[in-house]
């Protein structure tokens, strides 16, 4: 027996939020074709619970440390929002109420 591929038609972006947020699996939208992906079991969900509350407690305050020669570095500490984090091996700085943007530390 042969199974045959029905090609899916387009669907628009409002049309995959809806299916979305009925599945019981999760999907990837490209380009309006829906494309099953891994994720979203419990478990999984579990791993990506547990990662992010990890995260969240360790951005309240960021340890930054740089190596400035060998054997020696530099820590930094930052607490204020204000803070501008400096990576200078790769010349990038963002300040922390950047990285923060849309995080609700409230719930």
């Amino acid at each position: 027996m042969i199974a045959q591929v029905e090609k899916q038609s387009y669907v628009s972006p409002e049309e995959y939020l809806e299916l979305e947020i009925n599945s019981e699996e999760r999907h990837e939208y490209i380009n309006g074709e829906i494309i099953t992906v891994s994720g979203g079991t419990p478990n999984h969900n579990t791993i990506t619970g547990n990662f992010y509350a990890a995260l969240n407690f360790a951005l309240k305050r960021l340890d930054h440390y740089y190596k400035t020669e060998p054997n020696k570095w530099i820590f930094s500490e930052y607490e204020q929002e204000n803070h501008i984090l400096s990576l200078k091996s790769i010349d990038f700085e963002i300040e922390l109420l950047d990285i923060y943007d849309k995080v609700d530390f409230v719930s």
